[in-house]
C-alpha cells in the first residue's frame, strides 16, 4: 500500500484542519461534561470515554501528519477508519448514557435548574459537532482509501 500523504500536501492539510477542529471540539465537550457532572452530581463514563478516545485518535494523527522526518509511520486507511468508526459509535452511546442517567424530574423553578438546562443544551450541541466531525473524517478516510486502491490497481 502506498504511503498516505503528509504535510504539506493538500489532503494532509485538510485532515490536519479537521483533526485540529476535532481536538478543540472534544476539549470543549470535556469541559461541558465536567460542568454537567458538577451540576447533576453524576458522572457519564461513556461520554468521557468517547471524548478521550476521539482526542487521542485526533492527536495521534495530527502528530504523525506534522512529522516531517517520517520517522513515525502513519496508520493505514483501514486502521484510521477503525479508530474513527469506534468514535462514531461511542458518541451516540454517550448521549444514551446521559439520557439514561438523567430521568425527567419535577423541579421547582430555580437558578440551578436554569443553569443545568443551559449546560445540557451546550453539551448536546458540542456533542453533535463532535459526531459531525467524526462522520466527515470517516467519509474522508473511506474516500482516500478507495482512491489509493484505485490508483494502485490502475
Amino acid at each position: 500500500m502506498p504511503q498516505r500523504p503528509r504535510y504539506p500536501s493538500q489532503s494532509a492539510i485538510v485532515y490536519m484542519v479537521l483533526r485540529t477542529a476535532g481536538i478543540l471540539v472534544n476539549i470543549v465537550f470535556l469541559v461541558f461534561l465536567g460542568g454537567l457532572t458538577e451540576i447533576h452530581h453524576e458522572t457519564y463514563p461513556v461520554a468521557y470515554v468517547a471524548a478521550v478516545w476521539a482526542l487521542c485518535a485526533d492527536a495521534l494523527e495530527v502528530g504523525v501528519l506534522l512529522n516531517k522526518s517520517r520517522s513515525i509511520p502513519r496508520l493505514s486507511g483501514g486502521g484510521q477508519l477503525t479508530l474513527d468508526v469506534i468514535g462514531l459509535f461511542l458518541l451516540p452511546a454517550a448521549v444514551l448514557n446521559w439520557v439514561m442517567s438523567n430521568p425527567p424530574r419535577d423541579y421547582e423553578p430555580s437558578r440551578e435548574v436554569d443553569e443545568a438546562t443551559t449546560w445540557t443544551g451546550n453539551v448536546l450541541w458540542v456533542g453533535s459537532a463532535c459526531l459531525g466531525i467524526r462522520l466527515i473524517l470517516s467519509v474522508a478516510v473511506c474516500v482516500d482509501f478507495c482512491l489509493a486502491r484505485r490508483r494502485k490497481q490502475g
